[in-house]
């Protein structure tokens, strides 16, 4: 297909879909503020000032999907993408198709047909656009998806030569250029950081905190949530390196965590995340911490909307944070919330994840964001991809090396537990590894999960 050049009339659709979309946070959100519509211009300005590649997607029908490339430089290239074959050929759709790709990731029964659904989601997502991305992995491209496009995960995505995206470019999504546009304003407020100038309660690290409990479907009894000992592990690991104390089991309530939020410039916390509308007011999500007298333990979204937060960086190491209703704009949960409350940079994750692969991918993430002597616009999308990188050519004799030097934090985060489940769930890590050889953590499974949400 060819590339078409950009025309009045592309341009134009382009304004009208981003004024058509709910931009920001919607008012079922309760906005802080409303965030207008931008025009051309400043749309070109956007790029221009995050110095990054912007590939914005829209979903016309079933058979029409229209991409824009917008360059540094402020140029805009339309590509539309005939999706007719996909319906007459293969009897499917788009949505589909992303569907079955990340139930390819999700479902293990089901891995074998990854490769496939990841390179032809490749092959409409991105080999139209794939002469016009930076040559340069450095040059962040920030991928702006519509409904569940949101949901794809760009850095899995493999070309005809098996090579994943994110061996190629530093990978960020954003859920529209408006938004983009606040988190810049808002990075500009809080001014450039590094991580060795955090101070201790700069710091906020909570890790498998007494789980609360809840039915598994409405109108059954209340379950409590599984224990996660490696999450306490990775927090331990991350605190330890921060110069900070990890705030684990029944220790990091909500109560507790709430208060501590708003004061800290760094949150990692590692626990549960649910996609459930616990309060029943509209905002999907939710973070499992320790109840109290006061509370049931889960921070929900809307919640995290309420609060005035300066962290930033947010990592949320746990199942499904990214996840929520999906709208026009992207997805409605705990990442909109987070942004909606004043942080510029996430770290979301999109399906279930292995506690040791994330462990791993954690730690090493700090260690490479610590290299950063500052965190300009697109550091901590370049760190976290190093780490994705490097976790996916991990050998099994280094991911062994990496588990050693994990044993003590495990063993500290069973504590109080039993010393013997330590050292079967150590046993049952390094058998996985040797099972899983020569690299155990190559399939995008155990580290595309994440994804990077805003520079």
């Amino acid at each position: 297909m060819k590339r078409r050049l950009i025309t009045i009339s592309n341009l134009q659709t382009l304004y009208a879909i981003l004024a058509a979309k709910p931009v920001g946070v919607t008012d079922e959100l309760s906005p802080k503020e409303t965030i207008h519509p931008l025009n051309l211009e400043q749309i070109q300005q956007v790029a221009q000032k995050q110095k990054a590649t912007i590939v914005e997607y829209s979903i016309i029908n079933l058979d029409h999907l229209f991409i824009w490339v917008i360059k540094p430089s402020g140029k805009i290239t339309f590509h539309p993408v005939h999706l007719q074959p996909l319906r007459q050929e293969q009897n499917t759709s788009l949505s589909e198709l992303v569907h079955q790709a990340r139930e390819s990731l999700e479902v293990p029964e089901k891995r074998h047909d990854a490769p496939r659904l990841l390179r032809q989601l490749h092959e409409i997502l991105i080999e139209p656009i794939a002469s016009l991305l930076p040559t340069d992995p450095n040059v962040p491209v920030i991928f702006i998806p519509q409904g569940n496009l949101f949901l794809v995960p760009f850095p899995a995505l493999q070309d005809a030569n098996g090579k994943f995206l994110i061996e190629q470019h530093t990978i960020v999504t954003a859920p529209s250029i408006q938004v983009m546009d606040l988190t810049h304003q808002r990075r500009q407020q809080l001014g450039a950081r590094s991580l060795e100038s955090l101070k201790p309660q700069d710091v906020l690290v909570a890790g498998n905190p007494t789980m609360p409990s809840i039915a598994p479907v409405i109108g059954e009894p209340p379950q409590q949530l599984a224990a996660l000992p490696a999450a306490g592990a990775e927090a331990n690991a991350i605190a330890s390196f921060l110069n900070t104390q990890a705030i684990l089991g029944a220790r990091a309530t909500k109560v507790d965590i709430m208060q501590q939020m708003p004061k800290a410039r760094l949150i990692h916390l590692a626990t549960h995340g649910l996609l459930d509308d616990i309060r029943q007011l509209g905002v999907p999500g939710a973070i499992a911490l320790a109840p109290s007298s006061e509370d049931n333990g889960f921070l929900t979204a809307g919640e995290i909307l309420e609060l005035k937060l300066n962290a930033e960086l947010v990592v949320l190491s746990a199942c499904v944070t990214g996840l929520g209703k999906l709208t026009g704009d992207g997805v409605i949960g705990l990442s909109r919330c987070l942004m909606a409350a004043g942080v510029p940079r996430l770290i979301v994750s999109l399906w279930p994840v292995s506690d040791l692969s994330t462990a791993f991918l954690m730690i090493n993430f700090y260690e490479n964001l610590k290299n950063f002597t500052q965190l300009q616009p697109g550091d901590v999308a370049k760190a976290f991809n190093q780490s994705q990188k490097w976790l996916l050519n991990l050998t099994s004799e280094e991911a062994k090396q990496e588990l050693e030097k994990l044993k003590s934090h495990i063993y500290q985060a069973f504590a109080g537990i039993s010393k013997r489940l330590a050292e079967a769930r150590i046993n049952r890590y390094f058998q996985d590894i040797c099972d899983r050889a020569p690299h155990p953590f190559a399939n995008p499974v155990y580290w595309s999960a994440f994804t990077t949400i805003g520079l």
